[in-house]
């Protein structure tokens, strides 16, 4: 998102709400001088904190670069949520998102896991893998998994599948997991089309077209 459009849009939300800077600055938690750097337009990087907060509050969401992020931080910013926000929904100690996220904790625990990949909607495989726990691949995957193991070899997340096939995660999860049993052919040709390990023919064949 362009520095102005982002500055419009935060000063139009704070003028709609009749709010001050120094209000606003500690509604959202953020200094008064970065606000004020953004409502300028001269703020050009934000901290994921800062992206996951305008996020809360704004209709459009912030583009932030995650590649270089960990799969549960990168989901997380990607879904709008901040980190306190992620604890309440799994159960998890923020305080153990944190480490995790930041790298602190290199092998957390498998249950620590499974919440955090409930709250996120990632295959908890996915996110095992994500943190050395071996991925073992089914010698004769359903249809689901087969599009499941092309992503995972891609290391791309549901969400990122999602933004590059115009599907929902929602969506994605469901095929996967087999809850969908007969996707649309034509999601199944987009799904083909969107991953390199993914064969159209083998796919069609597994949904029994």
């Amino acid at each position: 998102m362009e520095t102005e459009k982002l500055a419009k849009l935060v000063k139009d939300y704070r003028l709609d709400h009749g709010l001050r800077q120094k209000d606003l600055a500690k509604q959202l938690h953020l200094s008064l001088c970065t606000l004020a750097q953004i409502e300028q337009g001269v703020a050009k990087k934000f901290h994921p904190k800062t992206v996951a907060i305008l996020n809360s509050i704004l209709e459009q969401k912030i583009n932030f670069d995650t590649s270089g992020l960990n799969l549960i931080r990168r989901t997380r910013l990607q879904l709008g949520l901040s980190q306190l926000q992620l604890a309440e929904l799994s159960d998890v100690d923020p305080n153990v998102i944190q480490a995790l996220e930041s790298g602190k904790t290199k092998s957390p625990a498998l249950s620590t896991l499974l919440k955090l990949s409930r709250a996120l909607n990632l295959d908890l495989e996915e996110v095992k893998k994500e943190f050395g726990y071996i991925y073992n691949l089914d010698k004769n995957p359903s249809g689901g998994q087969l599009i499941r193991n092309a992503r995972i070899r891609e290391n791309i997340s549901t969400v990122d599948l999602a933004n590059i096939t115009g599907l929902t995660h929602h969506q994605l999860r469901n095929i996967e997991t087999g809850k969908t049993k007969k996707p649309h052919l034509l999601t199944l040709e987009i799904l083909a089309n969107s991953l390199e390990n993914l064969n159209l023919d083998e796919l069609k064949s597994k949904f029994r077209y």
